[in-house]
């Protein structure tokens, strides 16, 4: 008798982008769109989105979260420039409804001079193929008093673990301020 064992290798990655506007006025809306995914042919476990606002040039409004393949609950996570430590927003968020959440800081009870710095998305255990259906979007409104030719840049990352390992991609979008010449 002869047996064969097949064990074919995991791939392992994660695939996050970002892309919104190349140039913005001052006190205009802004929108990022997010794509990410556990391109990986295993589940990944503490799977997370994450988003580092630019907070000195854009105040963050709004995240519509978008929908993803897989049922699951999630919470969206943040922190200010005031207190480092990660606050709940929104808890038990269902992965299959597109939820248009505030995050204005109003709604989050921030003092006038917070700002919200990172945002972050908790999933928990996916499985391999995990991706957003509709993207998330982030929301917000360019600050006033930004000079012509200024650059700030959003950085995201997305990632999650495998045993003891971490697993994680990242991205950028560098938007440059437009301020029409007055006369």
């Amino acid at each position: 008798m002869r047996y064969q064992f097949f064990n074919d290798p995991a791939n392992v990655s994660v695939e996050v982008r970002t892309v919104g506007p190349r140039e913005v006025m001052p006190n205009q809306p802004l929108i990022w769109d997010v794509l990410m995914e556990n391109s990986s042919t295993i589940e990944l476990s503490d799977f997370y989105f994450r988003a580092i606002m630019p907070y000195h040039a854009v105040r963050l409004e709004s995240i519509n979260t978008g929908r993803f393949n897989q049922s699951l609950r999630y919470s969206v996570m943040f922190r200010t420039n005031q207190v480092g430590e990660w606050r709940v927003a929104y808890d038990n968020l269902s992965s299959s409804t597109n939820n248009d959440i505030n995050m204005s800081g109003l709604a989050l009870g921030l003092r006038n001079d917070e700002r919200v710095t990172e945002i972050m998305f908790l999933f928990g255990t996916v499985r391999e193929g995990f991706a957003s259906t509709v993207n998330p979007r982030i929301e917000g409104t360019v600050n006033s008093g930004l000079s012509n030719g200024y650059e700030f840049v959003l950085r995201v990352d997305a990632g999650g673990t495998t045993g003891s390992e971490w697993v994680i991609s990242n991205s950028t979008w560098i938007s440059r301020v437009w301020t029409p010449n007055r006369r």
